[in-house]
């Protein structure tokens, strides 16, 4: 079950990290997208994902 996120030291923490096939069924996307995305996203230091959370850094007022 994909739990709500909480802001914490300038970031967004998502723990109980659904799978990545979970997370592109939720957006409306392929598995492949997705990981080309979060692999962008990661490249750029918006985001990081371990084994059991995504932290997304704080890029919004």
């Amino acid at each position: 079950e994909l739990q709500d996120g909480v802001e914490t030291r300038g970031q967004l923490l998502i723990s109980n990290r659904p799978s990545f096939q979970e997370l592109a069924n939720m957006v409306g996307c392929s598995r492949e997208t997705l990981s080309r995305t979060l692999k962008a996203l990661k490249e750029n230091g918006s985001l990081r994902v371990t084994r059991n959370t995504i932290y997304i850094n704080r890029l919004w007022e």
